[in-house]
């Protein structure tokens, strides 16, 4: 009986109206679901956008990189140096390069005093001390002049010196195999003359003639005779 009183309470209307808003319910679910996929989607096409725009970049890149820091910008004009620093550099440079000329001259004198085993003892400390000096002024006004020049003092100041001390290796040499009378000493003697030579006439003068080069360029206006 209860049964059936239940059964009696659940028409054809009721059943109809659970199903409209089952089926009301899966339409809204079925529209949501759809806009989540839609933005969805839009959002990958914009994504995928984005990226093939930034591969587009990097090839861009590849193709045409940016000018390193030793390198100068092709466009627009290099700021010129205030007159205050130009003075200042051309100064330095003033200062610099009569010990820088009398390095090499008393170094080359002491050279050719041993090649030509002549009287090296005067020759030999004054190429010593101009060595000492140019270090000491260089290392004070380092700040002061373009990293190029610096480069260059640096290894002219480095070849004149090994110049120098092979020279005093060969004599140091002589002298105690002379000592001992040992037979056959031409051989290390001569090598040691042929690298002071390679040094000093090759190395150490084209170096001379760079830094002149470069002393130019940082101090004489564009268009000036030698430039």
């Amino acid at each position: 009986m209860e049964s059936d009183g239940i059964l009696s309470l659940i028409g054809p209307q009721p059943l109809l109206v659970v199903g409209g808003l089952l089926c009301l319910l899966a339409l809204i679910a079925f529209f949501l679901i759809n806009r989540k996929v839609q933005q969805a989607l839009s959002d990958v096409d914009h994504i995928d956008h984005r990226l093939n725009t930034l591969w587009h970049e990097l090839d861009t890149l590849r193709l045409d990189p940016a000018p390193s820091a030793d390198q100068p910008l092709k466009s627009g004009h290099a700021p010129e140096p205030s007159p205050e620093k130009f003075a200042a550099e051309r100064a330095v440079y003033e200062t610099l390069w009569p010990l820088i000329w009398t390095l090499h001259d008393k170094v080359g004198t002491f050279l050719r005093a041993v090649d030509n085993r002549e009287s090296h003892s005067e020759s030999r400390l004054a190429a010593r001390h101009a060595a000492l000096e140019v270090r000491s002024q260089v290392n004070r006004m380092r700040p002061f002049f373009d990293e190029n020049i610096d480069r260059l003092l640096s290894q002219l100041l480095d070849v004149e010196i090994k110049a120098h001390l092979t020279a005093c290796q060969y004599l140091d040499r002589g002298q105690s195999q002379t000592a001992v009378g040992a037979e056959g000493i031409e051989t290390q003697p001569e090598t040691l003359r042929h690298k002071w030579r390679m040094l000093y006439d090759s190395e150490a003068t084209e170096l001379v003639n760079q830094l002149v080069d470069a002393i130019r360029r940082r101090t004489l206006p564009p268009g000036a005779p030698g430039l």
